[in-house]
């Protein structure tokens, strides 16, 4: 995924929980934007039930699932 469309995803207002899914299985929930840090090259998910964080590649992002708000 290009860090473009992932700005898009992380920048939505309002926020919409996402999960996100990597190339090599993994996936992450994040609910709030409070729990992800990002730059042009990377993205810092916080996990928000322990003090630890993961650093991925955002070249490593095969899809985004996020939840649509109705209209």
């Amino acid at each position: 995924m290009n860090a473009g469309k992932f700005f898009d995803f992380c920048e939505a207002a309002p926020f919409r929980p996402l999960q996100i899914f990597l190339n090599d299985g993994r996936n992450f929930a994040v609910n709030h934007p409070d729990y992800l840090a990002v730059n042009v090259t990377e993205v810092t998910i916080f996990d928000e039930h322990s003090n630890f964080a993961e650093t991925v590649d955002i070249s490593a992002i095969v899809s985004v699932r996020y939840e649509v708000v109705a209209v």
